[in-house]
């Protein structure tokens, strides 16, 4: 099951590991800063595309930011 919480702090990490402030990742993404200060304390969650983006951009597997594996368990 998704855990917005889980995103939020795995999305930080993955964030910050890469060196981007929230303003350098939402320009990557064409959205806005408050997109994804939002999405970062768990008030909101990307749509599946945004998902795909991010992972995209932050080098991550999907998998890894939703906190799961690919069999569909908790990582």
């Amino acid at each position: 099951m998704f855990d917005s919480k889980i995103f939020a702090s795995r999305l930080h990490t993955a964030r910050k590991a890469k060196g981007l402030t929230q303003q350098q990742l939402a320009k990557q993404l064409m959205l806005s800063t408050q997109a994804v200060s939002k999405w970062e304390q768990g008030k909101a969650v990307p749509d599946i595309f945004n998902l795909c983006s991010l992972a995209d951009v932050l080098q991550t597997p999907l998998e890894s930011l939703l906190g799961t594996t690919t069999s569909g368990d908790p990582a």
